[in-house]
């Protein structure tokens, strides 16, 4: 439908508490999607539409308290006022339908031309908001937001963005009949962290001679169940060795394997190897082997640690994603790639007795991340994305295209604003792929200007995540704004196309992407 506000609306909006007003923004956004009939007839449960007797209104609930007076003519539904249930009662309240309606949401947007005259509305003094009087366009409105204080600019972000991208609420259908990850879903991101899909639990559980190499696109749960394959044996009383190519990959998973095998009293080693003959040492001293992020690893060490272990009893568990292989090879170097991914399956070959399995169940991307990467680089990445059946969906994902850098931080800051409705910080990661990556300083500077704090450090619970795809590898937030250059079919490098599916399969929940020229 066609969406207009009138003054008297805007007005009543910033009376309200932030919660009251986002849930009015979110009335208005569902509008916008439905057709009349549907607005009256199967509207979003809990709203309770109703028309009003002996009134020209429909009434719709907010809350317990507030009511959001609106009428629906034909296709066009326009929001008049938003009041106490008691006031909403009122005849001169709700008999009178001939408010000036001025501003109308088209395209998804309130007109930048508008602005001026809504803040002014909504009581500020004409001279604190001058910057935006005359403003026509998105830039015009962009430069008049480094003119004003930051409280000015969070009344006229909030104005822009009461339309302007549309972030569905978090609403989990689950595919999964379990419980158990319904609850972990649902649930803290500790709780989340550690969860173990059942249909892992049996590589988990293989005895600790057994050799097996695990594949597995991003979002099916390698590393968790790496972590519980440790987990278990040490709890067996074996000897473990857990290793990784690099320090960042295994920060991912130290202080979780930690928390496993306390109270084992078992010994349980973390390598990252610096030669083949590491590998080799290592397996020489412990009962089993671990491999997380395999493919970082150079082939050749795979068939050198072969023909040791056809000596040895030593069990091997690999886990990797060749969508994900490493190796210094220029991005667009598909014959590279493709040589790369010819020597992986003839070195894993080689080790002794080694059983080969993919996870084909993601329970870590919502349904809708799972198709949008599937359809943008399913044709481009090294390897086969296989059969990936997501268990469960959270709402659309947004992407959205920008123009310039100077708008850059505006749109972002507009949608972690729009994600903090739903998400703390500590849940919400802003990934910087390929140019955008140059600009990470002033893009964290940029948002400061917003009351928005952010770092780099992984581990950091107060303030929302900026980093890299590389950098970000192992790791996941509930939602995920990703700035990167055009992705889908103009994609033409293997290596952009990996950095790329990195940083999409971050997000659990919630993904936005802003596309740069």
């Amino acid at each position: 439908m066609e969406v207009s506000i009138s003054e008297d609306f805007l007005s009543d909006l910033s009376s309200l508490s932030s919660g009251l007003a986002g849930k009015c923004r979110t009335i208005l956004r569902a509008a916008k999607r439905q057709n009349a009939r549907t607005m009256r007839t199967e509207a979003t449960p809990g709203w309770r539409v109703h028309r009003l007797k002996s009134s020209p209104f429909i009434s719709i609930a907010v809350d317990m308290n507030y009511r959001m007076l609106c009428t629906i003519e034909g296709e066009r539904f326009r929001a008049v006022r938003v009041v106490n249930h008691d006031l909403a009662d009122a005849a001169h309240i709700n008999r009178n339908a001939s408010l000036e309606v001025p501003y109308e949401i088209a395209d998804e947007k309130i007109q930048a031309s508008h602005v001026f005259d809504a803040l002014v509305a909504l009581g500020l003094p004409q001279e604190q908001v001058d910057s935006f009087r005359g403003v026509t366009d998105e830039d015009e409105f962009i430069n008049a937001l480094y003119e004003v204080d930051t409280r000015i600019q969070s009344f006229a972000l909030s104005l822009y963005e009461t339309t302007g991208l549309t972030i569905p609420r978090s609403k989990y259908t689950v595919f999964d009949d379990s419980e158990d990850f319904d609850s972990a879903l649902r649930g803290d991101m500790e709780q989340w962290e550690l969860y173990l899909h059942p249909s892992q639990r049996y590589v988990v559980e293989l005895p600790v001679q057994h050799r097996i190499a695990v594949q597995g696109s991003a979002g099916t749960g390698k590393t968790v169940c790496a972590w519980h394959r440790l987990g278990f044996l040490a709890s067996q009383k074996h000897s473990v060795g857990f290793v990784c190519a690099n320090k960042r990959i295994l920060e991912v998973s130290r202080d979780m394997l930690e928390r496993l095998v306390k109270g084992t009293g078992t010994d349980c080693c973390f390598l990252i190897p610096d030669s083949r003959d590491a590998l080799v040492e290592l397996a020489q001293e412990v009962d089993h082997i671990v491999f997380d992020e395999g493919q970082e690893f150079t082939p050749a060490w795979f068939s050198h640690l072969g023909q040791v272990l056809s000596d040895l009893n030593t069990g091997i568990t690999l886990f990797y994603d060749l969508n994900q292989i490493g190796g210094n090879i220029p991005s667009g170097d598909s014959a590279r790639f493709k040589e790369r991914l010819n020597l992986w399956h003839s070195s894993v070959g080689s080790i002794p007795n080694i059983g080969r399995m993919s996870f084909h169940i993601n329970y870590r991307n919502s349904r809708e991340i799972i198709e949008f990467y599937r359809n943008a680089l399913d044709e481009v990445l090294p390897g086969d994305l296989g059969s990936n059946l997501p268990i469960f969906e959270a709402g659309q994902v947004v992407s959205e295209e920008v123009r310039n850098r100077e708008e850059l931080g505006i749109r972002i800051a507009t949608a972690i604003r729009a994600l903090r409705k739903d998400y703390g910080d500590n849940d919400i990661g802003l990934i910087l792929n390929g140019n955008a990556r140059e600009n990470l300083r002033d893009v964290s500077a940029q948002l400061k200007k917003f009351g928005i704090r952010t770092s780099p450090d992984l581990h950091d619970r107060e303030k929302i995540l900026i980093t890299s795809p590389r950098d970000i590898k192992g790791h996941e937030r509930k939602a995920i704004v990703l700035c990167t250059p055009p992705i889908g079919r103009r994609v033409d490098r293997v290596g952009r196309a990996i950095d790329i599916y990195v940083a999409l399969t971050r997000a659990r929940d919630r993904l936005i992407v802003f596309q740069m020229p």
